[in-house]
């Protein structure tokens, strides 16, 4: 899922990595409060590959 930024058009990779960071606390809490959410680990991946390709 690709989030474009409104003005120019481009993708706005900021707005993504907070909605990829917001997902993971709320899977996270959701863990905590004992429900099953194996979905953080796969967010938490992208993050990380995200980051990765950042760095290249």
């Amino acid at each position: 899922m690709t989030i474009f930024n409104d003005k120019t058009g481009s993708p706005d990779e900021e707005k993504e990595m907070q909605q990829l960071k917001d997902g993971v606390a709320k899977a996270k809490t959701r863990l905590q409060e004992g429900r099953e959410m194996p979905i953080a680990d796969e967010v938490d991946e992208k993050i990380k590959a995200k980051r990765k390709d950042k760095k290249r």
